[in-house]
This record gives structure tokens, C-alpha cells and sequence, in this order.
């Protein structure tokens, strides 16, 4: 007999999670899991972790899928009596759980769903839920993402895997691709990189470069192109800060923002795994580096504490970091632009001092 499985301190926590919100009244619920973490070793527990009294009847679609099933059921619990409903395999009335077989059950004309009486089952669990609505199958994020999550499932003796993607397939709905799955445009040509290489360059882009819309780029070139031109209308204020402020914060990256006071100090304002927005000033005197000034559940909300904090301790940075002040529409400094050829970006020889000023802003922070 197998030793019984150990569960993981992530599936324990799935398996509270899914009780509580039971209790609280939900009858229906998704779990949505990585590929190879465990789903099947999770309901396998179904029948003791929430002493069942009555059978569970477990649907697959695939025939390898029921047999699996069947063996994490009783390895998690020998004493149940797992059965099969499919093909030449009838599950008796006595069995605790029954595994059976989607394309059994629903076939037209069979009679083997009358034959399961639903006030003896506590649970149904199907297992890879998102084929149960079929007209939408080749549309399935999920499904997609699990069927890469296979390929690339390291494997003795494997040492990489080719992805044959669906091009020119439809023109009334949007597919679903390998590069769209990285948060670029689905028609992104790999032009035989590696996914690795690419992802390596988005991180550097949102880093070093926050202005360049990567969902944009339609290969690595065009990337690297869009990494040295400036579109002045990328300097403008974040759309998601319009309204919320009057000073001239930069996007820096995936929710955070940054605003430059001047004299080598300057504020950071993201958003943390506590779902909080924090603004943390950042200084080369030691004794207020990093000190949180603002935090709050609501962005508009932590950027006006930050508003208020400059205008009480550092008005000296309204000059510029204000959007409507006058010298934000006069021509670059002479410093700004040597900053900017450092960068070797191609900007337009009449940016204005506050576009300067906020472009530096967003290649400073790439340099921290």
C-alpha cells in the first residue's frame, strides 16, 4: 500500500479556502492552479477533508485523466472505493466515488446519466473545467496557458520545446498567442528568439525604458527601435493620474510612478502586494531615505498626502515639478540634453524643459 500524500501548505490552503467559501453560501466555484501543482491531489482530499457523507462524482474528458484521478483518489484514501463509469466499465451503487467519462455521460441516447441519482452525490468536480463550455474552446486563455505550461515542463533528456502557434485563423475573434502571453501584440513575429531572450528584454524596457509601449512592438528590432525614438506625447501625464494631481509624476513601470524634487531627492509612488499605495521619499541624506510618507487603499488618495508633504517641506520643488508652471514650457537645459544624448535616445531638438525633466525622470529610475 502507498504511503498517503502530503500535502503542500498551498493545497491545505486551497482546500480551506474552498470550505469557507462553501460555508459562506457558493455552490459553484473555480480553482484555477499552475500546471503541476496538484489539482487532482487536491479534490482527491474532497471526500475526508470535508467528511463527505454522501458519493462524489468526479467528470474528465480524457480517458488518462479518469485512471489518474482514480490513483491520487486512492492514495489519498485507501479505505474509498473508487470506480470508473465509462466505455465497458460500469461503477457500482456502493462506490464512495465515481471518475467518469464527459463524452460517456453526455453522448445522445445514453443512459448512463439517468442512471446516477443526484441526491446520493455531494460534490461534482470536473476536472479541467475549462472544456466545459465547448463553443469557446479555441478561445481559452486558460486552456492555452496550460497547454504551453505542458510543453514546457521540464523532463529528463529535454532540453527545449517549439511552439507552433495559430496564425490567419479568424477575423471575428481575437486568438490567443504565444507572444500575447508575454503582454505583447499577438502578431509578435519570435523571428526565432527564444520566448527567454524576449522576456529578458520587456523587463529591461520597463525598467529603463517605462515610455516605450511594449504591446506595440511587432519584433525585437521594432522593440529596440521604439527604445531609442521619443514620441513627445509619451511625456505627458499618465492617463490613470489625470485629475488626481498637479505635479508632474512619470510612469516608471508597471504601477509606479515617480517624481523628480530636485537635489539628488525624489518620490516614489507604487502600489504593494497589500494592495496599498505607498509614496516613499527617496533621499542621499540618510536620516529620511526611505521614509513613507503617504499610504492608502486608493491612488488619488496617496498622491494627494504626497501633494501636500512638497508643499509644506519641499515648495522649493513646485518650480518644476508643477504643471502649470511657467518654466516647465521653456527650451531644455544644457544639462538636461547632455543627459539625454548619454542615453543615445533621438529626441525632438525642441523638447521643453519639463518634457526633459520628465524623460530624465523615468531614465533616472531605470539607473537606481
Amino acid at each position: 500500500m502507498q504511503p498517503p500524500i502530503r500535502l503542500r501548505d498551498y493545497q491545505r490552503e486551497c482546500l480551506t479556502v474552498i470550505f469557507d467559501r462553501y460555508k459562506a453560501g457558493a455552490r459553484r466555484q473555480l480553482i484555477c492552479l499552475p500546471t503541476g501543482t496538484g489539482k487532482t491531489v487536491i479534490f482527491a482530499q474532497f471526500p475526508s477533508f470535508f467528511r463527505m457523507k454522501r458519493r462524489m462524482l468526479i467528470l474528465a474528458h480524457r480517458a488518462e485523466l479518469l485512471y489518474q484521478a482514480r490513483e491520487k483518489l486512492v492514495a489519498a484514501n485507501p479505505v474509498l472505493t473508487v470506480e470508473i463509469e465509462q466505455a465497458g466499465l460500469n461503477a457500482s451503487k456502493d462506490s464512495d466515488v465515481v471518475v467518469a467519462s464527459v463524452p460517456t455521460l453526455g453522448r445522445r441516447g445514453s443512459r448512463r446519466l439517468s442512471s446516477l441519482n443526484p441526491d446520493e452525490f455531494s460534490i461534482i468536480v470536473i476536472d479541467e473545467a475549462h472544456h466545459a463550455t465547448a463553443d469557446t474552446y479555441r478561445q481559452s486563455t486558460l486552456l492555452y496557458t496550460q497547454m504551453i505550461g505542458r510543453g514546457t515542463r521540464p523532463h529528463p533528456g529535454k532540453s527545449d520545446v517549439t511552439v507552433v502557434d495559430v496564425v490567419d485563423n479568424s477575423s471575428k475573434h481575437r486568438l490567443v498567442t504565444l507572444p500575447s502571453l508575454f503582454g505583447l501584440a499577438e502578431n509578435f513575429n519570435l523571428k526565432g528568439r527564444t520566448t527567454s531572450e524576449v522576456e529578458r528584454a520587456i523587463r529591461w524596457v520597463e525598467v529603463n525604458r517605462p515610455w516605450v509601449k511594449t504591446d506595440l512592438a511587432t519584433d525585437l528590432d521594432d522593440l529596440r527601435l521604439r527604445c531609442t525614438r521619443i514620441d513627445l506625447l509619451d511625456l505627458r501625464l499618465p492617463d490613470d493620474l489625470l485629475g488626481a494631481t498637479r505635479l508632474a509624476w512619470a510612469a516608471v513601470g508597471r504601477s509606479c510612478y515617480r517624481l523628480g524634487l530636485g537635489q539628488g531627492e525624489f518620490l516614489t509612488c507604487a502600489q504593494t502586494v497589500l494592495d496599498r499605495w505607498e509614496v516613499v521619499l527617496r533621499s542621499p541624506h540618510p536620516e529620511v531615505d526611505g521614509n513613507v510618507i503617504a499610504s492608502a487603499h486608493r491612488l488619488e488618495t496617496a498622491l494627494a498626502e504626497a501633494d501636500h508633504f512638497i508643499s509644506q517641506t519641499r515648495p522649493r520643488a513646485l518650480g518644476l515639478a508643477d504643471l502649470q508652471a511657467h518654466c516647465r514650457r521653456e527650451p531644455a537645459t544644457e544639462k538636461q540634453f547632455e543627459r539625454l544624448k548619454r542615453a543615445h535616445l533621438q529626441f525632438p531638438p525642441r523638447i521643453s524643459r519639463g518634457q526633459a525633466s520628465h524623460l530624465i525622470a523615468m531614465l533616472s529610475h531605470g539607473s537606481q
